[in-house]
């Protein structure tokens, strides 16, 4: 209206509402006005036929105006196309981009624009425009219907008036609009209820507070309403108790005075943590099948438990670790009885092994076979993640003071030299003196000079062939060929297609 109003000679701050074009553009009937719903037309498709309007002479306006509303939901695509109609627009279109996410629009498009930010309306705005138009339409209403109004808009004026239009229509027969109305239409608990909530509360009493819960229930009111309204009226205390409670901003019957004195029997770090359980049940909300269930629940929580109890989180009640079903039940006394095997670590209070103690009772003398032992026995205690590395490592020589340790396995032999500085204090602690270290990568031919702690020479496989077949060990020499592979070997010396290098 303002680009077209043809009351001036050209744009005006007050349009006057009442030429053809104000009255065209207001009943949406101007063809050089128009929308497009981003949401749903949004492909590029939906932007080249807008950049082949653009090209036309206004119809009848003075200004051919496109509003694109939601315009951060348009493409990559439809941005790159919209993108040079905005760097070269004709004289007489304008472009109004609608959103509210500003942020989701590319800094192209933000850069060719000017912005407008629309803010939400206060608290006071909104209750004088409700008065406003109640005083027009002669309709009676409360001040409290007027407060409770404004504060469920959030702030739109569009919201507000729509609300107070359903409002009007559902007390249509009553001298006034009362705040019951109101609460029944918008499906909200009201204040009377509120305030028998906070008490239950207050005075830890979780029989009032199922009792509460029946009443609202029983009156159709859903479970996100009665949070919402629950955590407003503990925001107004909150504020109260602080000093910073708005005149006028709350729908309490007592107002001030009564918010003071909840203030008083709530500590702030009570309302606090009242105001986190609140709001992480309304986030379980949609997944409770049970939502009554969840409501009683957290005002009975709230009522009889303390948040310092809560800040320490949840206590284990079975320190005692689980063990396996097929193992046979012990009794705790067990337990302390049992002796633990000598050649295991000890074994602490939760259950897990304690991490490996190395300690000497004194300076181990700086020689291969001293130090061989000590190697051999660090290498059999060390924990569960540095076994596998050690695993077949072998102490063969001193290279002066640094003792050097093989190991067949390249990998391995990598991972120990990266974690020699750990080793060699652990070793360090098991010799009683510290020793340098280094990790070599046995020859393929080389055998170790030593064999690891625990592992054993393998068994022959004849013999082992005998014991398993629970046969009697017979010696090496009277374990003689078959017949059949002495006539074999005969057949092949006697072949004419014998190798003659074999000869």
């Amino acid at each position: 209206k303002a680009l077209n109003c043809l009351a001036g000679t050209g744009p005006t701050p007050d349009p006057c509402g009442v030429c053809d074009a104000c009255v065209r553009i207001r009943d949406g009937s101007s063809m050089d006005v128009m929308e497009i719903d981003a949401a749903s037309n949004r492909g590029i498709d939906d932007i080249r036929r807008l950049r082949e309007g653009v090209k036309f002479a206004p119809a009848e306006e003075r200004y051919k105006v496109y509003v694109i509303d939601e315009v951060h939901q348009l493409t990559g695509e439809s941005f790159n196309a919209l993108l040079k109609t905005l760097e070269e627009p004709p004289d007489n279109v304008v472009f109004v981009l609608a959103t509210t996410e500003q942020q989701k629009v590319p800094p192209t498009i933000l850069s060719r624009c000017q912005r407008f930010d629309f803010r939400r309306g206060s608290l006071e705005d909104l209750k004088d425009r409700i008065r406003t138009v109640c005083d027009g339409e002669g309709w009676a209403i409360a001040p409290e219907a007027v407060t409770a109004l404004a504060i469920a808009a959030s702030g739109g004026f569009r919201d507000a008036l729509g609300l107070l239009e359903q409002v009007a229509a559902y007390s249509t027969g009553t001298d006034r609009i009362e705040l019951a109305d109101v609460n029944t239409v918008l499906g909200a608990v009201g204040s009377e209820r509120m305030a028998q909530t906070v008490a239950a509360i207050v005075n830890r009493d979780a029989a009032a507070c199922f009792k509460v819960v029946d009443e609202v229930m029983a009156e159709g009111v859903e479970a996100r309403q009665f949070f919402a309204g629950l955590r407003r009226t503990l925001r107004d205390i909150l504020r109260a108790g602080v000093g910073a409670i708005e005149e006028g901003a709350t729908v309490m019957a007592a107002e001030p005075a009564w918010l003071k004195e909840q203030a008083k029997a709530l500590s702030t770090t009570r309302l606090m943590w009242i105001i986190d359980c609140i709001n992480e049940a309304e986030r379980d909300l949609r997944w409770v099948p049970q939502q009554r269930l969840l409501v009683e629940a957290v005002l009975v929580k709230v009522a009889t438990g303390d948040p310092a109890m809560a800040a320490l989180g949840p206590i284990d009640p079975s320190p005692v670790p689980r063990q396996d079903s097929a193992r046979r039940a012990v009794s705790p006394a067990s337990y302390e009885t049992r002796r633990q095997p000598e050649d295991r670590p000890p074994v602490r209070e939760t259950g897990r092994p304690a991490p490996p103690v190395f300690s000497a009772t004194g300076p181990v003398p700086h020689d291969l076979e001293s130090l061989k032992k000590v190697w051999a026995h660090y290498c059999s205690v060390v924990g569960p993640s540095t076994r596998p590395i050690l695993a077949g490592s072998v102490a063969v020589r001193l290279q002066g003071p640094t003792l050097v340790i093989e190991s067949h396995s390249q990998l391995m032999t990598e991972k120990a030299s990266q974690r020699r500085e750990k080793l060699e204090a652990d070793f360090a602690k098991a010799a009683g003196r510290h020793v340098p270290l280094s990790f070599v990568l046995a020859k393929p031919d080389s055998t170790p000079k030593t064999e690891p702690a625990g592992v054993e020479e393998p068994e022959p496989l004849d013999q082992l062939a005998y014991r398993v077949l629970d046969g009697e060990p017979a010696p090496p020499d009277d374990i003689q060929p078959s017949p059949a592979a002495q006539d074999d070997d005969d057949t092949r010396s006697d072949s004419p297609w014998q190798d003659p290098s074999e000869e």
